[in-house]
């Protein structure tokens, strides 16, 4: 599993299926609160046969900061 892009609240995470079918996991921590160390009520959102072009635009409309400079690597 790799990580594609880090922003203010989410982290995107790409991988493959068998080696030929791409998907990407979306954390949202937006909601999120931290007790002793331990983040709890992440959220995890699943997007199989996207392309990474598609995924920035889908996390472009769910976070402000989904194309700033140097969230995608």
């Amino acid at each position: 599993m790799e990580l594609v892009a880090k922003g203010k609240h989410f982290r995107v995470f790409h991988n493959k299926i068998l080696g030929l079918w791409s998907y990407y996991i979306i954390e949202d921590s937006s909601d999120s609160n931290k007790s002793q160390g331990v983040d709890y009520n992440i959220n995890f959102t699943y997007y199989y046969f996207q392309t990474k072009a598609q995924m920035k635009l889908i996390v472009n409309d769910m976070f402000d900061d989904g194309l700033a400079p140097g969230v995608w690597n």
